[in-house]
């Protein structure tokens, strides 16, 4: 996890470890929501101040095959955390299998003991 050199020093706090598994319950299940073409649930976890809602769906020629988490790095105040993932999908159209790679940027809400991210759903062409 993100937090993970905080535990082995045991210098976490119990917040921070809720906060930490807050993250790892989020991601995983944005994760499965786009692996699985659940865009209504994926776009439970956006928020996006200032930008025009996109459509809960997935395209129909599209079928994820892998999402994988490659980096991740938290900012100093450990409410925002920037990952990049790797998704390859099947697109039906072209018969081919096209990756992905995604920067993403989650952030903490404290009065809501969540994390939600601020960035588009995933643009599969």
């Amino acid at each position: 996890g993100i937090f993970i050199a905080l535990l082995l020093t045991g210098c976490a706090s119990l917040s921070e470890i809720k906060k930490e598994r807050a993250l790892e319950d989020a991601t995983m299940i944005y994760e499965r929501s786009i692996r699985w073409g659940d865009f209504a649930t994926a776009t439970r976890f956006q928020r996006r101040e200032g930008a025009a809602t996109q459509p809960a769906v997935m395209p129909r020629n599209v079928s994820v095959t892998s999402y994988q988490q490659i980096n991740s790095r938290a900012l100093a105040d450990g409410n925002e955390v920037r990952m990049t993932v790797r998704i390859d999908y099947y697109n039906s159209d072209t018969f081919k299998v096209v990756t992905l790679t995604e920067e993403q940027t989650w952030k903490y809400d404290p009065d809501e003991t969540a994390w939600y991210i601020t960035t588009p759903l995933p643009a599969f062409r």
